[in-house]
């Protein structure tokens, strides 16, 4: 995939026997839980994932007119959040659209 776009020398320093080593770290007793490795040519890196408060478009038939006017307020980042868990995300988009707080998760 990378071949023709990196040099020969580049794609050999990325190869994933140099990746593997990280697998270590996620999988020991005290493996980070939510973390995301980076890895290549034997680096690693923490990535993060952040939250925006977002831009309400809503569902009628302009919605993505009305987002990509708004597109600032969607990717504005200064009330960003790490989301603490995976349904953050949905929790947010819901109490957005009104859903308020009735329980989204049928048991």
């Amino acid at each position: 995939m990378t071949h023709g776009v990196l040099s020969d020398e580049s794609v050999q320093l990325l190869e994933p026997s140099l990746v593997s080593p990280g697998l270590l770290a996620l999988v020991g007793e005290d493996a980070p839980t939510r973390a995301i490795l980076c890895a290549g040519a034997g680096n690693f890196a923490a990535a993060h994932v952040t939250l925006t408060d977002g831009f309400y478009a809503g569902a009628d038939a302009d919605a993505g007119e009305r987002l990509a006017a708004n597109w600032d307020r969607a990717a504005d980042r200064s009330a960003e959040i790490v989301p603490a868990y995976g349904f953050t995300q949905a929790e947010r988009e819901l109490a957005k659209a009104g859903f308020g707080d009735r329980p989204a998760v049928v048991r």
